[in-house]
This record gives structure tokens, sequence and C-alpha cells, in this order.
């Protein structure tokens, strides 16, 4: 794997951490996201080692990474994601869990207007 190159896997684990800390950040914001669907347009080159599928390696390409070189070519791949939060043993938290922020319970803004200042 070259400079320009990190693994599939691990770009992904690197979005999956930076949602979680998005929403450990959000917690108890009066502003919250609703994450519907991710999606992913990366440049990639794919490499086998060995023989069949347990070889193939997906490296994406970072920034001034353009390759092509022997049997490794940069290929457009696009990924839709759907994030879903879990709890601690996996099960889907209720659609309102599945935020970014969490803050459920929080007051909503009162809009003050000379009548109410009595």
């Amino acid at each position: 794997m070259g400079e320009n190159e990190v693994e599939l896997s691990d770009a992904i684990e690197a979005l999956r951490g930076s949602l979680e800390r998005a929403r450990t950040q959000g917690s108890g914001r009066s502003v919250r996201f609703d994450v519907e669907s991710v999606e992913l347009n990366l440049s990639v080159t794919v490499t086998q080692q060995g023989k069949g599928s347990a070889g193939i390696r997906w490296h994406v390409l970072t920034a001034g990474g353009e390759r092509s070189r022997g049997t490794e070519t940069a290929q457009s791949l696009t990924l839709r994601l759907a994030p879903v939060v879990v709890d601690a043993v996996g099960v889907p938290l209720s659609p309102n869990d599945q935020r970014i922020s969490d803050s459920a319970g929080a007051a909503a803004p009162r809009d003050e207007t000379l009548s109410d200042r009595g």
C-alpha cells in the first residue's frame, strides 16, 4: 500500500468514529440532525495478493494519490450507507434516538411578546 492510500475499511471506520463523536458532542444541544444516509464518492485501487478473493484489498486514494501501476488502476467507487445507532446489545434505537445530537426533553425556545411581559 502506497503512502497516498488507506484501506477502505479504515476509511469507513474513521467516518464511523466521526459520526459517533458528532453525536456525543451534540448531546444536550437544542439543534439535532438526522443522518438519513451517507454517500461516499471515493477513488480506490484494487489489488490482489495471492489467489482467490481472500487476497483482494481495496485502498482509498488520499489527496494527490492518483495511481495506475501494473494491475492497480484507480477506479471510482460510490457507497451509500444508512447509519443505524444501536444500544449495547446491538438493538437499533428508536427513530428519535437515531439523531446525531441527543437533546430529547430540552425545552423549545419561547417567543416572548410585549403581552407576555405583564
